[in-house]
């Protein structure tokens, strides 16, 4: 009875595990009652295997009907318990389920050659369990050293093929090993083999979504380039057009001066005080853009933000603090910016009716750079969502190049919704050095 409930609470944490590396978690009611079929299928498919004898782990089971319903209950905990594409939702539920068998499997074939017989309940499940284990365990380290993040692959619906192959090959095998019996070692030999690559080509499956990851990930970046060279371009069209115009200004300036030296001839103080008004005002409108902060990669963001906000009936409220020169790249700050605006815009463009407001600071104190970023919540369950402050922990589109960035500083980042306001909170240090 401890043992089967020890088993049933191992699963689901290892469930839950593996898919956290790839998949966002929900945290509603719905969220939570995906797993219910996951765990009463647990419970009845452990409490039935830990009745049958040796032997009947192979033929006092029906395969074809564990795997629908291993493949359901999976499916389930996919579907209701994790926000993401459907055909993720399915992937990766389908894979570990086929996975899991394999590895059951393996351990049954392999011990059935080993010995010449069955084994215990108590060793096939720890042996199939820790088999099991160190595949997630090294599909997370792979994930983990490939920097994939959760929501970075956004077409994949053909990896659906694999697993569903492999679940097709797994029932044959088991149907194989039903009618040769487990004492063939001849057929042992080649189930044991069928398996091994049953699992190897399921962990391809991993490799070709870090390569899908990967080519995402590239379109992204150059999707903030091309941003970034459109900020740029805009910004010096503005400075090009208000130089333009200071050359006319100054080719003007002799004829306002002839006429305000008649004015004052003629004691025509208040018109000549308009002009005068007039001059310095359009001087100053033409000499400085909206924002004027001295630092290029700053500046053409916010332009940026201000014309995209303005044609989108956005509010912008904009509080900068900062010296011309920082010991941060030009080319890291515009990527940051630009990948921040692009996530609070995108979130108030999902938002119907309501308020449509953005907070922007940024403050330089003693080598410590920190951004803030607040817009209102497009929906309100964001409200439930936590993103770790740890960047490495950070997912989602666009984030991966800030969390990039923020670990090349030292620095540090944290997101969360206060007050109806989502709010992102990222802390960058100069290298001193």
């Amino acid at each position: 009875m401890v043992f089967g409930v020890f088993l049933v609470v191992y699963n689901v944490v290892l469930v839950k595990k593996y898919m956290g590396i790839f998949l966002e978690p929900r945290e509603s009611a719905l969220g939570w009652a995906g797993w219910i079929p996951f765990v009463v299928w647990e419970v009845v498919k452990i409490s039935h295997t830990m009745e049958l004898r040796d032997v009947e782990i192979l033929t006092g089971q029906n395969p074809g009907v564990n795997l629908v319903l291993n493949v359901v209950a999976m499916g389930a905990v996919g579907v209701f318990s994790y926000a993401a594409e459907i055909w993720k939702c399915l992937l990766f539920p389908a894979v570990y389920v086929t996975l899991l068998t394999a590895s059951e499997a393996l351990v049954v074939f392999g011990f059935g050659y080993l010995s010449g017989g069955g084994i215990s309940i108590e060793v096939y499940f720890l042996a199939s369990n820790m088999v099991i284990s160190l595949l997630v365990i090294g599909i997370w380290r792979h994930a983990a050293r490939l920097e994939i993040q959760r929501g970075t692959v956004k077409r994949g619906n053909h990896l659906l093929v694999m697993p569903f192959i492999c679940i097709s090959l797994y029932y044959i095998l088991f149907e194989a090993a039903a009618s040769a019996g487990i004492h063939d070692r001849k057929m042992l030999k080649g189930l044991i083999a069928a398996a091994i690559l049953v699992i190897a080509a399921l962990l391809s499956v991993y490799s070709l979504y870090a390569r899908l990851a990967k080519e995402y990930q590239i379109l992204k970046s150059n999707q903030v380039y091309l941003k970034q060279m459109r900020a740029y371009r805009m910004y010096f069209s503005a400075r090009e057009k208000a130089d333009d115009e200071l050359i006319k200004m100054r080719h003007d300036l002799k004829q306002q001066l002839i006429l305000m030296r008649n004015q004052l001839i003629h004691k025509e103080y208040e018109e000549m005080e308009k002009l005068i008004d007039s001059t310095i005002g359009r001087a100053f409108s033409l000499a400085r853009t909206k924002y004027d902060t001295g630092n290029l990669a700053l500046e053409a963001q916010l332009n940026e933000l201000e014309a995209v906000a303005k044609e989108k009936g956005i509010v912008v409220y904009v509080d900068i603090d900062v010296p011309g020169k920082m010991k941060f790249n030009d080319e890291d700050m515009s990527i940051l910016l630009g990948n921040a605006i692009d996530n609070a815009v995108e979130a108030l463009e999902r938002a119907e009716g309501g308020n449509k407001r953005i907070w922007v600071s940024v403050r330089y104190c003693k080598g410590m750079l920190q951004i803030r970023f607040k817009n209102d919540c497009a929906d309100s369950g964001e409200g439930r969502k936590r993103i770790s402050s740890k960047p490495g922990k950070y997912h989602g589109i666009g984030l991966l190049s800030i969390s990039r960035i923020v670990r090349k500083y030292k620095g540090s980042m944290k997101a969360g919704v206060k007050d109806g306001l989502f709010c992102l909170e990222i802390t960058l240090y100069e290298d001193l050095t």
